[in-house]
């Protein structure tokens, strides 16, 4: 009975020497030194943040031109001034978009894209140097919404607007007479050979939006062209969208000619051309002449 409690004792006891650690006073191993763990970090922090710096900011990897090519109506000028702007906008606080690894084409494509509608619209860097090349929507119309003016495309999405140069010429007086179409003949000055469709409403208009249907834009064409064998030329097209189905062509007699461009515009002329023959054929003080209902012409003369 004693013997087994004795060797329970030293079985412990055995235990508890063993559990314990025992180390020689003559091999102590020293502590490592935390400072050396400091320095370390400072000297990668410090390495990182010089070549981030290097690449970032080096004249070396910095955008420094920008050139335009393709453009047919909108101003070069405009495009680089887009560009330039983009490349001097901020990186991480410190940083510029010029810089060779910060700049993104897409997003400098974003932006010219949100000023101007383009059929083709392509940017490259090469070395310190970014290209944009860009193809123009072909303009048809222009487009006039309260105080703003804007080219419009064949299917009725806004291309860009008229930047002042264009608007004040627009509003000076013609130089030549009128040519039997009713524009003034200009080799520098396109823009006054497109038909004005005038939103009266004031509706906003942004880019590539569609302000007017392709169908209406034929329809407009169409009775601008066919009403000049009646002898009459149109100033400008008013569209009121809130009051429906209302158009109105503007002639330069001082008249208007209230029409429907998505119908039959061929039988609106005849039915025009019957109705300033047999009806009117002193036109003095008339105010409008009504299309839209058919055979029912209506017109009103003060």
């Amino acid at each position: 009975m004693s013997t087994r409690k004795r060797d329970h004792f030293q079985r412990l006891q055995k235990q508890r020497y063993h559990a314990r650690r025992y180390q020689n006073p003559y091999f102590r191993r020293d502590k490592p030194l935390r400072w050396k763990g400091w320095a370390v970090g400072i000297a990668l922090s410090t390495t990182v943040v010089g070549l981030l710096w290097f690449f970032f900011k080096a004249p070396m990897f910095t955008i420094e031109t920008v050139s335009v090519s393709g453009t047919q109506s909108i101003p070069p000028a405009d495009i680089e001034r887009i560009a330039v702007g983009y490349l001097e906008q901020a990186r991480w606080g410190v940083f510029r978009a010029s810089n060779r690894f910060l700049f993104r084409a897409n997003e400098l494509e974003k932006e010219l894209t949100q000023q101007y509608a383009f059929e083709s619209l392509v940017v490259e860097v090469e070395d310190q140097h970014v290209t944009i090349s860009v193809r123009e929507k072909t303009s048809q119309l222009i487009w006039q919404s309260g105080v703003e003016r804007f080219l419009v495309d064949l299917q009725g999405q806004v291309i860009r607007p008229l930047n002042e140069a264009e608007i004040a010429s627009l509003e000076a007086p013609p130089t030549l007479p009128p040519t039997p179409a009713g524009y003034t003949e200009s080799t520098t000055n396109p823009l006054i050979r497109l038909p004005v469709c005038v939103d009266i409403n004031g509706t906003p208009v942004t880019i590539s939006s569609s302000v007017i249907s392709p169908e209406e834009i034929q329809g407009v064409m169409a009775f601008a062209d066919q009403i000049q064998r009646v002898g009459l030329h149109i100033k400008q097209t008013i569209f009121d969208r809130q009051a429906g189905k209302w158009t109105s062509a503007v002639t330069t007699e001082g008249f208007d000619v209230l029409f429907d461009p998505v119908a039959d515009i061929p039988s609106q002329v005849v039915r025009l051309e019957t109705v300033l023959r047999e009806e009117i054929p002193d036109r003095t003080g008339l105010q409008y002449i009504d299309l839209r209902f058919g055979d029912h012409v209506y017109f009103k003369i003060e």
